[in-house]
Order: structure tokens, then sequence, then C-alpha cells
């Protein structure tokens, strides 16, 4: 499993356990569209996809979350929408996508160099977070 694909998954389960405890997906019952929702998120927190299926899930969840969820936009951690790519991008701004485009050659300058770089260190090192 790559970094980000781990990285990925571990922002699926902070955003399940976010949406676990908000309204509707706390009530004793559901829709049948917010059920599928939350089993969506939960099959994707608990890290039991291939890496394929987890980001063709990840991005149908995150354009449901946009179009159906606003609520919890505020939640979506913005590295989510980069790192699954598609559609997602979309949501991006132009600023973030500049931000992201210089992670990206970061990783790839570090890895032409077999220097290791986590997204996450690559990240701090463009937004100067250290």
């Amino acid at each position: 499993m790559s970094e980000n694909t781990l990285y990925i998954k571990n922002l699926f389960s902070s955003l399940y356990k976010h949406c676990a405890v908000q309204p509707p997906f706390c009530n004793d019952e559901l829709s049948e569209s917010e059920q599928s929702f939350i089993n969506t998120l939960e099959l994707l927190a608990n890290n039991s996809l291939s890496d394929e299926t987890l980001y063709e899930k990840g991005q149908l969840l995150i354009e449901n979350i946009i179009a159906n969820y606003p609520m919890l936009v505020p939640a979506l951690n913005r590295d989510i929408l980069w790192l699954l790519g598609g559609n997602c991008m979309h949501y991006l701004g132009d600023d973030e996508l500049s931000d992201y485009q210089r992670i990206d050659e970061l990783l790839h300058e570090a890895d032409s160099n077999n220097t290791p770089l986590s997204f996450q260190e690559a990240k701090a090192k463009v937004l100067k977070l250290h």
C-alpha cells in the first residue's frame, strides 16, 4: 500500500468519526441514501478496499458530500480532494492547485534523488509550516 493510499484511508477514517456523530447519521433511523452514504464511508474508513476501488468509491463519495451534505464540506481535509484526483480536484481553488502542484514537484524531485519525503513533509515545506 502506498503512503498516499494510507493517508487517504486515514482521512476517510477521520471523516467517518466526524460524520457518525452528526445528524442525520447519528439518528436511530436513516433514509436509504443516508444509510448507503454512511456504509460507504465506513467501508472507506476501515481500510478494506483495493487502491483502485478506494479511489473510485472515494471520488463518488466526495461528490456526494458536496452535492447532498454541504454541512460536511468543512470537515473535508483539502488534501483528499487532490489525492483522489478526478472530479474532486474541481473543488480546489487556483491557489490550492498551485500549492499541490508544488508539493507533487517536491515529491517527484525527492523520488528522483532517492530521498525519502512524505506527502505531509512536502506539504509542510511548500506551506512553510516549519
